[in-house]
């Protein structure tokens, strides 16, 4: 990150300290989402990304608010802030219970793992094996990373026969009876796709009143001395080697 560009977006907002956590949280926002890549394809088939740094800081602080709900989900509560009231201590990823987009375990999967995968998209069923889990949406269903559909690949590499690439004879060592925890991981992973999907639609509108109102430009940062970046940015990094033979009280 050029030196000064977190003092420099502090000044230009006036805003009380930018950190660089509120700046991933931003670019998390502002571009981790689809609505971003279909507008600027063109763009992005330069290796880069261009993030348009807003200069209004109401813009800006919602986006960092946006940002780190989805940090949160996407770390499954271990980085970012919980989307509800701070004093809430919401810890798990999952909905309570009465929250409409609660995921429920209705049919137990049983103890033999399954090797079938379904969705029923008229009642948000998903199916696993014999076993059901409601209140799943088409979108979580559908949800994809780089063309890859993230509900099938959890299961892929959990089925009886694994669709995932075997690179050694251990691969073909797979569980004998469907672990509980994987009932309750795929429950996570299902609240955490809604709640990626559930604050796409806000990151699409942010993005849209980013570009369509003033921003700061590479002349602004070139003016500010935040670019282009200081030598030492590029400085070759110290060779540390770590030597686990030598006893813990050796010097």
């Amino acid at each position: 990150m050029p030196t000064g560009l977190l003092r420099y977006l502090s000044g230009v907002l006036g805003l009380d300290g930018v950190t660089v956590h509120d700046l991933a949280a931003y670019a998390v926002a502002v571009a981790g989402h689809s609505a971003f890549t279909e507008q600027f394809a063109e763009e992005l088939l330069t290796p880069g990304v261009r993030l348009p740094l807003s200069r209004d800081p109401e813009l800006w602080s919602e986006a960092v608010r946006v940002g780190h709900a989805l940090l949160w989900a996407a770390t499954y509560g271990e980085r970012g802030t919980p989307p509800a009231a701070p004093a809430s201590g919401q810890e798990d990823v999952g909905f309570p219970p009465g929250d409409p987009r609660q995921v429920r375990y209705v049919t137990p999967i049983g103890s033999a793992v399954p090797d079938t995968l379904a969705y029923d998209e008229g009642s948000g069923t998903l199916h696993v094996g014999p076993g059901t889990f409601t209140g799943v949406p088409p979108e979580v269903w559908n949800y994809e990373v780089g063309s890859m559909r993230i509900v099938k690949k959890w299961f892929g590499y959990r089925k009886a026969s694994p669709t995932s690439r075997k690179t050694s004879p251990l691969d073909d060592l797979h569980v004998t009876a469907w672990p509980s925890e994987w009932s309750t991981e795929l429950i996570d992973l299902l609240s955490v796709l809604r709640r990626l999907v559930d604050l796409a639609p806000a990151q699409q509108a942010l993005t849209t009143k980013i570009v369509n109102s003033p921003v700061v430009t590479v002349t602004d940062l070139m003016s500010a001395g935040v670019l282009p970046p200081q030598p030492r940015a590029d400085r070759a990094r110290r060779r540390v080697v770590l030597d686990f033979d030598r006893p813990a009280d050796e010097p």
